[in-house]
């Protein structure tokens, strides 16, 4: 045997076999070619050895064949050969003769062909590894080009190994890959008609959430063809915008609504405070009263405003009632004087929790709208990063909300209860 026979593919070396019978690749300028494996004494090929143990079995090379081992019947399945000019061939076909893939140049055949078998078991372990990363991910379809890209390479490898097998192994992925691709493009097609579907919906809050989750759908649902794929997109982005687009112009004129609103109650509360200098104060009370009721009908007014409208409206309202009491307290007898006051309590302490329920229902409006927002945010977080912290936090802060918000339903209710009883007590006084 020779100290370094070199093995060659398309007229240039590609690896050697060195003094101890290990087949390396090619060497580098300081270094040695990488170790990929050896033939042992009984023209076994395997791979590297380790400190203890053989390196496993790949095939074997005899009479300047590579083939598979010899079963206990049958013969292993012939991979090539070397022919009688040096080249290192596939096997042979029925009609024709197998593909020069190199050359032997040296004394050693068999570490050539080995070479070559070595080469084919690297091409079956990137396919055990693309199927595994395949069978674990639900979205086959996104393999599609992996796929078609080994099959390709396999094609023109210049390697010895069974072809068919690997092939056919192959072949299955793709067609695979192929029918999830027909199944995602079904689910798909079925989002975007809801998603129109929802187009015409002014169900704002129900129809929101629903198209947060047809997105969400949307991208767990694996990969359609190219030829589909901009297509469904374009029309499914077509109809969410439009969708948010009738949203937002909606919320728009909200928005005005409520700034009409801000200019009422302003309105109401300046009223208040002419008549805390009224004479007649019966007829004051009454206005007051119905400028109260007048007060709950206007509705919401923006919320960067909502605080200190609602704390006008209140000092004016203790502002007239002191003056009134004042009043009571300075022109009517002591009894006379201690029903009146007790009827102005209670009604100031009805006042007092309506206008309670009238900020918690504002409240647990505010907390629903913040809710929205944080969830738009989780609709547009990217993957990376603190993403994942990002998503907990938000989905904390969402759970907290809610169940604040179930809080004050219940509060809400207390109020209305005791508001009930005060008004009976009124009645009967």
């Amino acid at each position: 045997m020779s100290k370094k026979d070199d093995i060659y593919s398309k007229k240039r070396v590609v690896g050697h076999n060195d003094a101890k019978n290990r087949i390396r690749k090619k060497d580098g300028i300081i270094f040695p070619g990488e170790e990929i494996g050896y033939v042992d004494f009984q023209g076994q090929v395997r791979k590297p050895a380790g400190i203890i143990s053989k390196g496993e079995i790949i095939g074997e090379v005899k009479d300047k064949q590579a083939k598979a081992i010899d079963g206990l019947i049958f013969k292993g399945e012939q991979y090539g050969y070397v022919d009688d000019e040096g080249n290192i061939r596939l096997k042979d076909g029925v009609f024709f003769r197998g593909r020069i893939i190199g050359q032997v140049k040296g004394n050693n055949t068999d570490a050539s062909l080995a070479f070559f078998m070595l080469r084919f078991k690297k091409l079956e372990e990137s396919y055990d590894s693309l199927k595994s990363e395949f069978e674990s991910e639900p979205n086959k379809g996104k393999f599609l080009l992996p796929i078609q890209n080994m099959l390709e390479s396999v094609h023109k490898a210049k390697a010895l190994g069974d072809f068919d097998s690997l092939l056919r192994n192959l072949k299955e992925l793709e067609r695979r890959a192929l029918d999830s691709l027909g199944e995602n493009l079904g689910k798909k097609e079925a989002l975007c008609l809801e998603a129109e579907r929802l187009g015409d919906s002014t169900n704002w809050k129900a129809a929101g959430e629903r198209m947060k989750e047809l997105q969400e759908l949307w991208k767990r649902t694996g990969h359609v063809s190219k030829e589909k794929d901009s297509e469904l997109w374009d029309r499914f982005k077509r109809a969410t915008n439009e969708f948010y687009d009738r949203r937002k112009k909606y919320f728009e004129e909200i928005d005005k609504e409520r700034q009409t609103n801000l200019e009422k109650k302003k309105k109401l509360y300046l009223r208040v405070l002419e008549l805390s200098d009224a004479g007649d104060w019966k007829r004051a009370s009454d206005e007051v009263r119905g400028i109260q009721a007048k007060w709950k009908e206007i509705g919401p007014v923006p919320k960067t405003e909502s605080e200190e409208s609602w704390n006008n409206f209140k000092s004016a309202l203790d502002q007239f009632y002191a003056a009134r009491n004042a009043f009571y307290d300075s022109q009517r007898g002591e009894r006379e004087q201690k029903k009146n006051h007790w009827l102005d309590r209670v009604s100031e302490l009805i006042n007092k929790k309506e206008q309670t329920i009238e900020r918690l229902e504002s409240s647990i409006e505010y907390d629903e709208e913040k809710i929205g927002e944080w969830q738009n945010k989780l609709w547009n977080l990217r993957p990376g990063g603190r993403s994942e912290q990002i998503r907990y936090d938000l989905e904390d802060r969402i759970d907290s909300v809610r169940d604040k918000i179930e809080d004050k339903r219940d509060k809400v209710n207390e109020i209305r209860q005791s508001i009930y009883e005060l008004k009976e007590k009124l009645k009967k006084s």
